[in-house]
């Protein structure tokens, strides 16, 4: 588990971090804990993180993630690949540091200062590692990476039940809401600055995702997102002999072994339930690359048995099944290697994925027997945060809502989670993909213009191997309107012959039957006496029953979890 926590207030040895305890990452996560007139600072890092600290006499100075630290002009180079050392140590104690000039990537930036007290957080472009804040009953600052330590250090533990309500709902809580009253997200791209004691702050945006009209034509577009994704990998591979590649059957994670430097040995990795047509697609695409393909195969029972471990490792944040790798990592090498390569984020980024055809005010899916009031306050907040979106973003704020900060992506324990299992960069998180994400209109990113543009020549090498849905990531929407047809008889062929045509190829199972595992039912019926359950239903807990099963798979789960972790705290409103 790669987090910290701090707090304003001194606190005795061992109690913040057997707060961070309870939320268990690995078992060799190393902890270390700082006291001073200050205050406490807990640190709690995996070996894939133990560089991720520099402890000096006078400060300490923490970088969690594996960014891309461009330091230019300082010695030996450029370019540094998840730098922590002494160089970026200096820089950030210079009052001319820009952190967007410097860190690319997902990243957190610490430095507390022994002697003043003051503390620095700098929080990446989307919030990809979130900071959450809060103040304890003395009115000390707590803050930390993991939402519910956070709120168990500070003493913040009632839950709100209309985030609880967003959350179970929307499979995300409102930005900078969290479940738990009190406890809020620090904003993202920005520098915020503690004095001592946590009494006054300030916080400074260095990045915001504004239409910034910076293109004259999706040329231009496509050009600076060729460069930009192809520059990241590269710089991220940069003094390393081997990199993962988590590769699927798709076109994103295959632009991005794409984009590996001949230097570096490339390894791909896939999760699979079978030898599936995801994973034999992923092993075309990895030989048409020069990479090994290795398959971690999930035994049926994979989510079940992780529920609570992966539950408590992301917190009321994310949910649980989208760390599908927890475990397997270990098992095919995934933590052992200097850097792992995903592509992340590209459809939603990219694709338009969230785009609406008209913009209109948000309003959350109802849910059998979810009380109405609460719905109708997540819908204020949620078109309130809309409101200020339209601020930077006037044509696509609703776009954005899903998108910006990065813990209003629902699928984002993806990210949450592989960071604490090892050593991971998203390519599309980079500076320059971000850039054109946010500059470039909704109407080039339809029907993969941009992205198809941008990316064509990365995909020449496999240009006859077809994503595992039915399209070939080499074409356009032309091309593949000819071609599809075709693969759609081949494959409709091959599974006849085969008896496969009603096996599921889809690289997850349906999430539906994890609530038929009789472990995930005994949870459920557990539920049903509880009081989290109580405070959001408008009927008895006990007679709910038909109207949860009509609720789809994720919201269900997503409940079940909000249960484990915060042990039921949730009070009546």
């Amino acid at each position: 588990m790669s987090d910290f926590l701090f707090s304003a207030r001194c606190r005795r040895t061992g109690e913040l971090g057997g707060v961070l305890r309870r939320f268990p990452g690995l078992p060799q996560a190393e902890l270390t804990q700082w006291s001073g007139a200050w205050g406490t600072l807990v640190t709690l890092l995996p070996d894939h993180e133990q560089d991720a600290l520099l402890n000096e006499r006078d400060c300490i100075t923490l970088v969690l993630g594996s960014p891309v630290v461009r330091l230019s002009g300082l010695p030996p180079a450029p370019v540094v690949v998840g730098s922590r050392r002494q160089r970026l140590h200096a820089s950030l104690a210079s009052p001319q540091f820009s952190p967007g000039d410097v860190i690319d990537g997902a990243f957190l930036v610490l430095r507390l200062d022994f002697a003043s007290g003051d503390l620095r957080v700098i929080t990446d472009r989307f919030g990809f590692i979130p900071v959450f804040r809060a103040l304890d009953g003395t009115g000390a600052l707590v803050l930390g990476t993991h939402p519910d330590a956070v709120a168990q250090a500070a003493g913040r533990t009632a839950v709100d039940p209309v985030a609880a309500a967003d959350l179970v709902a929307n499979l995300t809580c409102t930005f900078p809401h969290t479940i738990y009253t009190g406890v809020e997200q620090l904003t993202p791209g920005s520098v915020h600055d503690f004095r001592r004691g946590g009494v006054s702050a300030t916080s400074t945006p260095y990045w915001q995702p504004r239409e910034t009209g910076a293109f004259s034509a999706l040329s231009a577009a496509a050009e600076a997102l060729r460069a930009g994704l192809v520059e990241s990998v590269r710089a991220s591979c940069t003094g390393s002999e081997r990199v993962g590649v988590l590769l699927s059957g798709g076109e994103d994670s295959r632009a991005v072994l794409a984009a590996v430097p001949p230097a570096a040995k490339a390894e791909a990795f896939t999760y699979a339930e079978w030898e599936s047509r995801e994973v034999q697609i992923a092993r075309a695409a990895a030989q048409a690359y020069g990479a090994e393909l290795r398959v971690g195969l999930r035994p049926a029972d994979h989510y079940v048995a992780g529920f609570e471990h992966t539950a408590r490792l992301l917190g009321s944040g994310h949910l649980f099944i989208d760390v599908h790798g927890f475990g397997l990592h270990a098992r095919l090498g995934l933590d052992t290697l200097p850097m792992v390569l995903g592509g992340l984020s590209a459809d939603s980024l990219l694709k338009a994925t969230y785009a609406p055809r008209r913009a209109r005010p948000f309003r959350t899916p109802r849910l059998p027997h979810l009380r109405a009031d609460l719905l109708q306050d997540v819908d204020a907040r949620r078109n309130a945060f809309l409101a200020s979106l339209r601020e930077l973003r006037p044509h696509s704020a609703n776009e954005w809502l899903q998108l910006w900060p990065f813990s209003m992506r629902k699928h984002g324990g993806n990210v949450d989670g592989n960071r604490r299992l090892f050593r991971v960069h998203e390519a599309f998180h980079a500076t320059a993909v971000l850039d054109v994400a946010a500059a470039a209109p909704v109407g080039w990113k339809r029907h993969r213009r941009l992205y198809q543009r941008a990316l064509q020549p990365l995909f020449e090498p496999s240009r006859q191997i077809p994503h595992a849905d039915y399209a070939y990531p080499y074409h356009g929407w032309f091309g593949n309107l000819l071609r599809v047809p075709g693969l759609a008889v081949t494959r409709g062929v091959r599974g006849l012959a085969k008896g496969e045509l009603r096996v599921r190829h889809r690289p997850w199972p349906r999430w539906r039957s994890l609530l038929d595992d009789p472990v995930m039912q005994s949870r459920e019926q557990t539920l049903l006496d509880s009081a989290l359950l109580a405070a959001l239903l408008d009927v008895a807990p006990g007679t709910a029953r038909p109207g949860l099963a009509r609720w789809p798979a994720l919201p269900r789960l997503l409940l079940l979890q909000l249960a484990h972790v915060t042990g039921d705290q949730i009070v009546r409103s």
